[in-house]
């Protein structure tokens, strides 16, 4: 599964104002997130985040300190890569706002890379038991069987990597903050 990113940003207004801006910008969503099934455009059945129906870019929870919130994905940006954000706001040092987040898929999302495993250790063993005697057969099974292993986990991490930068980069641009390092 991929993993989470943290991120950190600097807003020279102060936690209060952060918050006000944030909640503005928030369709409340009481429970938790849930996975939906939707139909991608390719007719694949694919799970993503299940959004209420709202004009606000964002939907979750925000309390005094602390929020919850995920984008409300487009009905066509049909993935299960879209990032669930919490975070915290604190003060910083020179009186502004330091909010720190982390990026997570949802703890019920999931991948087939386990099962692209099995396979890729079937074919694999299949390839080393039947083409001992024939070397270029016995190393494209067993490439190939690499490549069915790492491909899948390898996507995953891409996708949900580019989804968590450009979720980064609208909640600055939405609540006006500066990426720290």
């Amino acid at each position: 599964m991929p993993v989470a990113v943290q991120v950190q940003f600097h807003s020279p207004q102060p936690p209060g104002s952060v918050q006000r801006t944030l909640l503005a910008h928030t369709a409340a969503q009481e429970g938790g997130f849930t996975l939906m099934h939707r139909l991608s455009g390719a007719g694949v059945v694919v799970r993503t985040l299940k959004a209420p129906e709202t004009e606000q870019p964002l939907f979750g929870t925000v309390q005094q300190a602390a929020f919850s919130v995920a984008f409300v994905p487009s009905k066509r940006d049909v993935t299960p890569f879209h990032p669930i954000i919490r975070g915290q706001l604190a003060v910083a040092e020179d009186g502004g706002t330091m909010l720190t987040a982390e990026l997570a898929h949802h703890p019920d999302a999931r991948t087939w890379a386990p099962l692209y495993g099995f396979g890729a250790a079937v074919l694999a063993s299949g390839s080393v038991l039947r083409f001992q005697d024939q070397p270029s057969l016995l190393i494209g099974g067993v490439a190939l069987a690499l490549l069915f292993a790492v491909f899948p986990t390898l996507q995953a991490r891409m996708r949900f990597g580019g989804a968590c930068e450009t979720a980064a980069q609208r909640l600055a641009d939405l609540l006006q903050l500066e990426r720290r390092p």
